[in-house]
């Protein structure tokens, strides 16, 4: 036994101690960082998926409100930014110079397009909707 009451071997020992617990804090510390990493894209992933749906979701009422117009004009409007800052516009415009096979002209065809764009990590990110409507489609011919 040494002087000051320890024996060389214990001394030892617990310095073995002290780097299996460096070590393992180490350890712990790494999954930590890679597991708030891994959460934190997985949030960002989420408010991703979120703001696509509600894209889609305005795009699919703002064509529905389109369509179901009783009175079907040319239109170019757009609209002021959503809470995510995406920004709509509605296009409905006359298709003309359109003809059956039999040469009759087609009346009142319109093109309806609804775009949606917005700024996603720097990037103009664009997501366009489009269908055509026959104007009398809808009318009231009851008399």
């Amino acid at each position: 036994m040494s002087s000051d009451g320890f024996s060389p071997a214990a001394g030892g020992r617990r310095g073995y101690v002290l780097l299996e617990v460096i070590l393992a804090m180490s350890l712990l510390s790494i999954i930590a960082v890679s597991l708030t990493v891994a959460l934190s894209r997985l949030g960002e992933a989420a408010a991703r998926s979120q703001r696509e749906l509600t894209i889609l979701r305005n795009l699919e009422s703002l064509m529905t409100e389109a369509l179901r117009n009783p009175v079907i004009e040319p239109v170019e409007q757009t609209l002021d930014p959503d809470p995510f800052g995406v920004v709509y516009a509605v296009l409905i415009e006359p298709i003309e110079g359109l003809e059956t096979q039999s040469q009759v002209s087609l009346q009142d065809l319109f093109l309806i397009r609804i775009t949606a764009r917005w700024l996603d990590n720097g990037v103009v990110q664009e997501e366009l909707v489009e269908t055509y409507r026959y104007g009398p489609l809808y009318s009231n011919t009851a008399g």
